[in-house]
């Protein structure tokens, strides 16, 4: 899957700019390798930015000739800032590089590898072009090549009608350090907003050759699996520890389908388990009562934080229901939501043009973004920002290097990004904020147990409109290829629970917060709550029970007659024999193509004569359509009978979102959970089970 593609908006410079931008765009790739191997040498770990944050405020000032200082946050960390000023009548821009890395060798060295790559050490080292160590590419090199852009404009003497500033924050990793003050994750980002570096736009660099206009957050959990306290040598006590595997496995199952449920625009939210915790290695004779795994989710900007503690909520529940013998307890303990601006935005429209104008070729997106930036918590100050990515040069492999696929240790280039960095500073004038915030969502899967084209689909969808759900609420329409055609008789409803329970028993893993069983047949409904723990709804049992509420006895209209044992059945099941005044049909064959289309004048006569019957003759005080395919004449009836007409797809949709809104679902004791769930049995079989036809709406 790629990023949307859309042309970018041309503005081409004009000869005087183009001046201005030639003078500006010589840059000194010496001096910017010089700054970078200063940077290197200097230690920057998270909390610990204070050095680096000093150096780079005296460069500023004195090297560059800004107006430039350094902020202190605490005896440990601080920013640098500095700023060129323009003539006051444009907006003012943000160039922007975090400054600490993620890696401090005597803490880390056991968990890092067998030894210390080169990219590993706070120690410099220039082979070529290249320039190895601890966050020479990132984010030392990025420091260098923002400093290096604004040396160069104040040099070529460029009038900016706005500010440029700079600004270098130390916490920007996401780590949490508790031995400095808990500092990371955008802390010291948020200390230099707060301290009056607001700009209208900002630009963030890190080592890709992109152009990002959103960010995704991140949510981290922990899962304690729980046993007893015990000791080696007298059995019986409970691990913690083995059982864990089990729920590291399920969790690990379950990473792959979170991201895919939640990939849109630039960002792929993937997820990993970073770290597993249990008892003192120096007591081996006592084994813990608990283990503890962490994992970190990215997020989505279109998802907050919230909506994803609710989808690890549903995997844990999934996992408790399938091994009801682990306990164990969990948490969401940081989070951060993603951001975005709108990509028309004129920096991001800029910083497109730049980089069309280095590559020579007009700008097509070409990865999804997981990593996490700053640019998240300057999105959150409501600012249209963007995020131009450097590209990593790698030229040789110097020894101690690794050779994996990511290519660590090759070090950075600062001749050739040198080059590209200056290419996205071009005119900055007038800001047009037009951010992208996160918005809420609810997604409920609606399941047709028989094949149907994406056009029945799409009606099925369309008599959602209108108001019927909430804002936010997304249904998604699945309908099976092959199978059950009619559901006519014993033989055919068999098939359509099979494909029913193959299509939902993911649901739950796949982010959706409710089934909807979309058929008055209820195919496999209990089997699939007794599969999943978010709510499952049938049409069917839905519009019974909602009919008793409404009135005293109800009548089921429908087409044909082989459709009367699927009521029947669904009232004897849940004690509504006594409710259900008579079951009238007209003698049709359902077509699930066409639906009612074209035979609206034969069919809904036909509908309203057999519906007054069961009134009149019966005594039903309310009207239960016996297919949700019979949907297109509900108007018709609810506007010519004096009783209520129940629509069964509307209905039970509805109650899958009041269901999720007041965090109700199945009871377990009524529906328990399998013991061994075989979810890839049903869709071994060919044929039957083949890809079924999708519609996502709304």
């Amino acid at each position: 899957m790629r990023p949307p593609a859309d042309p970018t908006i041309a503005a081409p410079l004009s000869a005087e700019q183009q001046k201005w931008y030639d003078a500006a765009a010589r840059l000194d790739p010496d001096r910017m390798r010089e700054l970078l191997v200063r940077l290197v040498n200097i230690p920057s770990p998270t909390g610990g930015e204070r050095a680096a944050a000093e150096f780079l405020a005296d460069h500023l000032c004195e090297r560059v000739g800004l107006a430039a200082a350094y902020q202190p946050v605490s005896g440990l960390t601080g920013n640098a800032h500095g700023v060129h000023r323009g003539d006051g009548d444009g907006a003012n821009l943000l160039l922007y590089a975090p400054l600490d890395t993620h890696i401090e060798p005597d803490r880390d060295r056991r968990w890092v590898g067998r030894e210390l790559r080169p990219d590993m050490v706070a120690e410099a080292h220039i082979d070529g072009d290249l320039v190895i160590g601890l966050g020479a590419s990132n984010p030392k090199c990025m420091i260098a090549g923002l400093v290096e852009v604004a040396h160069a404009t104040v040099e070529a003497g460029v009038p900016l009608r706005g500010d440029l500033a700079l600004g270098f924050a130390g916490g920007g990793m996401p780590v949490i350090t508790p031995h400095r003050d808990h500092y990371g994750c955008g802390t010291g980002v948020h200390h230099l907003l707060n301290r009056g570096l607001y700009p209208d736009m900002a630009v963030i660099m890190k080592p890709w050759f992109e152009v990002f206009p959103e960010e995704p957050g991140m949510a981290w959990f922990t899962v304690t699996v729980r046993g007893t306290y015990g000791y080696a040598g007298t059995p019986g006590f409970r691990s913690s520890i083995v059982p864990a595997a089990t729920v590291i496995q399920a969790i690990e199952a379950w990473l792959p389908r979170y991201a895919e449920a939640n990939t849109s625009g630039w960002v792929r939210p993937d997820g990993w388990i970073s770290a597993v915790r249990a008892g003192d290695p120096g007591t081996p004779a006592f084994p813990s009562a608990a283990t503890e795994i962490y994992l970190d989710c990215r997020i989505n900007p279109r998802t907050t934080p919230g909506e994803v503690r609710h989808q690890f909520a549903r995997l844990i529940a999934a996992i408790r229901a399938r091994h009801p013998e682990i306990e164990l307890d969990w948490e969401m303990y940081g989070s951060m939501p993603g951001g975005a601006t709108d990509p028309r935005h004129w920096i991001v429209q800029s910083c497109r043009r730049g980089w069309e104008q280095v590559a020579g070729r007009p700008y097509v997106p070409g990865q999804l973004l997981g990593g996490q930036t700053d640019g998240t918590v300057l999105r959150q100050a409501r600012r249209p920002d963007r995020a131009h990515r450097l590209p990593v040069a790698a030229r040789e492999r110097p020894r101690g290097a690794s050779r994996g696929p990511r290519r660590h240790g090759r070090g950075v280039d600062p001749r050739r990004d040198a080059r590209r960095a200056g290419r996205p500073l071009r005119r900055h004038r007038h800001p047009h904020p037009s951010p992208i915030g996160a918005r809420s969502v609810m997604r409920i899967l609606n399941i047709v147990p028989v094949p149907m084209p994406p056009a029945a689909l799409a009606a099925f969808e369309a008599q959602l409109d209108g108001g019927v759900l909430t804002p936010g609420v997304q249904t998604r329409f699945l309908a099976a290829r092959a199978g059950a055609t009619t559901i006519d008789s014993p033989y055919e409803q068999t098939l359509a629970d099979a494909f029913v329970l193959d299509a939902g028993c993911r649901a739950e893993d796949e982010g959706y917060d409710a089934v909807c069983i979309n058929s008055v047949s209820d195919s496999a409904l209990a089997a699939l709550r007794s599969r999943l723990s978010i709510p499952v709804v049938g049409a069917g049992q839905a519009a019974m029970l909602l009919a008793c509420q409404l009135g005293s006895r109800f009548s089921v209209v429908t087409m044909w007659p082989q459709w009367h044992a699927l009521y029947t059945k669904t009232v004897t099941e849940h004690g509504l024999a006594h409710r259900l005044a008579s079951i009238h049909d007209i003698g049709v064959r359902p077509d699930t193509a066409e639906l009612l289309a074209g035979k609206e004048e034969v069919v809904f006569a036909a509908l309203e004569r057999a519906a007054r019957a069961a009134i009149d003759e019966d005594g039903a005080d309310v009207i239960v359509l016996g297919s949700t395919t019979m949907h297109q004449s509900h108007a018709h009836l609810a506007e010519r009978l004096d009783v209520p007409v129940i629509n069964p797809g509307v209905v039970a949709n509805t109650l899958c979102e009041l269901l999720v809104r007041t965090g109700l679902s199945h009871s377990k004791r009524a529906y328990p959970a399998p013991e061994r769930p075989q979810d890839d049995l049903l869709s071994a079989v060919p044929t039957v089970f083949d890809p079924i036809e999708e519609i996502a709406t709304r």
